[in-house]
């Protein structure tokens, strides 16, 4: 699935009829799988094309069924399904901030995406912390969030090439 653009005002959980798709009181769009009966009015509202509709089981290579994440819910034939930008490692994070009681620190999120990405071409952070990377970053001058001019509010930022 394509990243969703956590956007501050979703189409997505307004056409919902059955509210499986949600914003959390952190403002990250969620999805309960469990309840989504696949109508697509979603998939249809969102202008990034940022879900995808689950027609087929998956197949397996033998023995790969083991090494599957405990922490990710696996998808069911006939839901739709979008990528949260490994929203279980947020809440494994806030988990053992809370414990510690302390803030998360900036950097400490690491999602699966920005893990692998040879180019470190991928930050993330608190966009209202004014010290963190991303905040910098997305008020850089080269900063600009795609198709803006809708409204949303996407917290997703792309950096513009850099002139030289």
């Amino acid at each position: 699935p394509k990243p969703c653009y956590q956007c501050d005002d979703p189409p997505c959980i307004k056409v919902c009829p059955v509210g499986a798709t949600y914003r959390n009181e952190e403002g990250l769009v969620g999805q309960v799988y469990m309840r989504c009966i696949g109508c697509r009015y979603c998939m249809v509202a969102c202008p990034f094309t940022a879900k995808v509709f689950n027609w087929e089981e998956p197949k397996w290579i033998d023995g790969a069924t083991t090494c599957f994440n405990p922490d990710v819910s696996r998808r069911m034939v006939g839901v739709v399904e979008k990528c949260s930008f490994c929203a279980h490692r947020l809440l494994k994070v806030k988990e053992n901030a809370d414990q510690e009681e302390r803030p998360i620190r900036d950097g400490e999120y690491v999602p699966a995406c920005m893990e692998n990405c040879p180019a470190d071409a991928i930050a993330f952070g608190d966009l209202e912390d004014k010290q963190s990377v991303v905040h910098k970053l997305a008020h850089g001058y080269r900063a600009f969030r795609v198709m803006e001019d809708l409204g949303l509010e996407p917290k997703v930022y792309y950096l513009a090439k850099r002139m030289t």
